[in-house]
Formats: structure tokens, C-alpha cells, sequence
């Protein structure tokens, strides 16, 4: 898959014609070699479903509260 990736408001998954806007979404990515990143996950069960529904990568509240640029390299080191 291409390197660029696809970041869109996935994690806003809410019922099931949403599911189903997200999962074509993903699908449509993938069949173009682009790779999705969900922006906006809240929860351990939007980074589930997303998961199950191919998403590549994923990037929200669940992973880190927002940081200051000049915290980002330290971050990295931690969790390397």
C-alpha cells in the first residue's frame, strides 16, 4: 500500500448506516493502495470495531491527551 494515508473523522462510527459509510470507506481506500487512519478514537470499542473493519491505523483520545510539539520527541522515546 501507498504510504500516503487517508485520515478521516472514521472514528465516528455512531449506528449502522455509519458503520457501513466507514467500512466503504475503507474499502474504497484499500482498492485505490491507500492506507486509512482513523483520526478521533475515543474508546476501546470504536479502536475495535475500526479494526475489524480494516482500518490501518488509528490516532485519538485512547492513545494520548493532545501534546505540544516539543513533547512529541519524548514521547516517541518513551514508547519505542
Amino acid at each position: 500500500m501507498r504510504e500516503k494515508a487517508l485520515g478521516c473523522w472514521l472514528a465516528m462510527v455512531t449506528d449502522f448506516k455509519s458503520g457501513e459509510i466507514v467500512k466503504g470507506t475503507i474499502a474504497l481506500a484499500h482498492a485505490l493502495g491507500i492506507s486509512v487512519t482513523a483520526e478521533g478514537i475515543a474508546s476501546v470499542n470504536q479502536e475495535e470495531l475500526l479494526k475489524s473493519l480494516g482500518c490501518d491505523r488509528g490516532q485519538g483520545h485512547l492513545f494520548s491527551q493532545p501534546i505540544p510539539p516539543e513533547s512529541v520527541a519524548a514521547l516517541l522515546v518513551r514508547h519505542s
